[in-house]
């Protein structure tokens, strides 16, 4: 696989990462945010959203650091495709799991 192809397979998984991350963060954060409503008396939604909203995005960006981590090691094989959708699908499986979804 030539440098080009190698290039242009990390760009593409690389922004596969980035909305894959937005859109999991955000419906993470949404579902928390329902639950909180449902739960929490409302002095303590907005702070406590606050809080969680930024635990996840920490969370969320060290998962997309991990992943493009991932495969930048991945860069030289000829399954980047495969190797890469299948890592960034167990990243965000495991962060779904660590908030009890």
């Amino acid at each position: 696989m030539d440098f080009k192809v190698n290039h242009d397979s990390m760009v593409e998984g690389a922004r596969r990462a980035r909305v894959l991350h937005a859109e999991t963060f955000e419906a993470l954060k949404q579902l928390h945010l329902d639950d909180l409503r449902g739960a929490v008396p409302n002095s303590y939604t907005e702070g406590a959203a606050a809080q969680t909203s930024s635990e996840m995005r920490d969370e969320a960006g060290q998962i997309a650091s991990e992943w493009l981590d991932y495969a930048k090691r991945l860069e030289k094989t000829g399954q980047f495709y495969k190797l890469c959708e299948e890592r960034a699908l167990q990243l965000v499986q495991d962060f779904v799991r660590s908030f009890g979804l």
